[in-house]
């Protein structure tokens, strides 16, 4: 019955059933009271002794209330006296009843000495005297699951916003730290492609979790599989996902596909699918109003080109009456850890993989790494744009080399399924792939005196 929410039901059916039961009281004393004031009323016509004079008392006539509580008086004498339903739920006096007389002769039945049917009206007083004490018990014993229920529900709930809020927050700070990356760039036109990338990825990822608690928390229902899209367009890719599984940049498993000889141009989709525009959009019309407002303007601004902006809205979001969660500070003791952790996951990443594109991107974003000591969110089509970045802090020949690996990657991407140069191409990038790696592990930051 607790499992099942009939006994939260019965809870709710009873509650109603004892306010109507006062209801009828107060009409009632209502009733009574309006009878007094008639006789009063019918006794004022004939005043005391020989002298006294005939008054009239202007009676006030309601009649909808008269009727309906005459309406109710033969509703009352009419019906038959309530002795209880076959069925659980509320008995006479608006009582709970988990296990019923009939519950209770059927397992007396099951009793091989009480089989006989000359036994039958036995059975049945037995039943009934047996009924109110395992009523009883069963009513503790449902009020004590339900509590330890509702107790478990409320720990799951806290659990589970604290983990929230955790991840969020580790999420907030890769966006910190993806965004120092990004303004290493001299051109203001890369920073821009660069933010509206971030924009479209993890920031989306960050605030589909939200919406998805917003929506869980305020009972709001919607399509979670159907009504699903990529936010990124198709020349906005990351190939960190290809072939089977692989991890992205935040250490998680992430589906690739194999379908595309290289990932360079294939769209992204991060650990969970991300939400629809129009689901978002759902979300926050059907929030409560305090929410709605922030939760449009967190939804504006991942097409908008600022990732100022958009934390703004995301504390909004994550404040007091929304999502009641803290958000934390970026700790300046935390960073360092932090990018390092993230250049030993492309390190591990770029020593198992075998794909062309793949191994060139990795490269690039550990060189960047290792010049500038911040970390890059980028996708395939900015190689080109880290590649002319790391030039100035690159030897000649090494920045050939990548330049060139480059090139051949290009040409393998342009190349159709059964080119005849594709094998040739694909051997030379084969060859030339160890030389990469080995570029991307070994390299180290030098003065340029050194470089000279």
């Amino acid at each position: 019955s607790v499992s099942s929410g009939a006994y939260m039901q019965a809870q709710a059916e009873s509650k109603i059933h004892n306010k109507g039961h006062v209801d009828q009281e107060e009409g009632n004393s209502k009733a009574d009271r309006r009878e007094e004031r008639r006789k009063k009323a019918a006794g004022g016509k004939t005043g005391g002794g020989v002298q006294g004079r005939e008054t009239k008392t202007k009676s006030t006539k309601k009649k909808y209330h008269r009727g309906k509580t005459t309406a109710e008086d033969s509703d009352d004498e009419d019906a038959p006296p309530n002795k209880g339903r076959g069925s659980k739920g509320l008995v006479g006096g608006g009582k709970l009843e988990l296990v019923t007389v009939s519950d209770i002769r059927e397992v007396l039945r099951q009793v091989e000495s009480l089989r006989d049917e000359e036994l039958e009206e036995l059975v049945d007083e037995i039943a009934a005297h047996l009924h109110p004490t395992i009523n009883k018990s069963a009513l503790t014993t449902a009020q004590s699951l339900f509590e330890s229920t509702l107790s478990a529900r409320a720990h799951d709930r806290r659990k589970t916003h604290g983990e929230l809020q955790d991840k969020l927050n580790a999420l907030l700070t890769n966006v910190r730290l993806f965004e120092k990356g990004l303004k290493q760039f001299e051109s203001k036109d890369t920073q821009q492609q660069l933010v509206k990338y971030l924009l479209k990825t993890l920031c989306t990822e960050i605030t589909n979790e939200i919406f998805a608690y917003v929506a869980a928390e305020n009972m709001i229902q919607y399509d979670q599989d159907k009504e699903i899209t990529a936010e990124v367009e198709l020349e906005d890719v990351n190939p960190h996902l290809r072939g089977g599984r692989v991890e992205n940049h935040l250490g998680k498993t992430t589906p690739g596909s194999p379908d595309r000889d290289s990932n360079l141009y294939l769209p992204v989709l991060s650990s969970r699918a991300q939400h629809d525009k129009r689901v978002r959009t759902r979300i926050a019309n059907e929030a409560p109003n305090n929410a709605t407002e922030p939760l449009q303007k967190l939804h504006k601004c991942l097409t908008g080109s600022s990732v100022d902006d958009y934390l703004a809205c995301v504390e909004v979001a994550l404040g007091t009456g929304i999502c009641d969660m803290t958000l934390r500070k970026l700790d300046k003791r935390k960073e360092r850890p932090m990018v390092h952790s993230h250049r030993q996951a492309l390190l591990e990443q770029l020593s198992t993989c075998t794909d062309p594109a793949l191994v060139l991107h990795l490269a690039s974003l550990l060189l960047f790494q290792t010049v500038s000591q911040t970390m890059l969110h980028a996708s395939g089509r900015f190689v080109s744009n880290i590649l002319t970045h790391l030039a100035s802090h690159l030897t000649a020949d090494t920045f050939n080399s990548l330049q060139r690996y480059h090139d051949l990657v290009l040409k393998l991407l342009s190349s159709g399924e059964e080119s005849d140069g594709r094998a040739e191409i694909m051997q030379a990038l084969e060859s030339k792939m160890s030389e990469i790696k080995e570029i991307a592990i070994t390299f180290k930051k030098k003065s340029v005196s050194e470089k000279q």
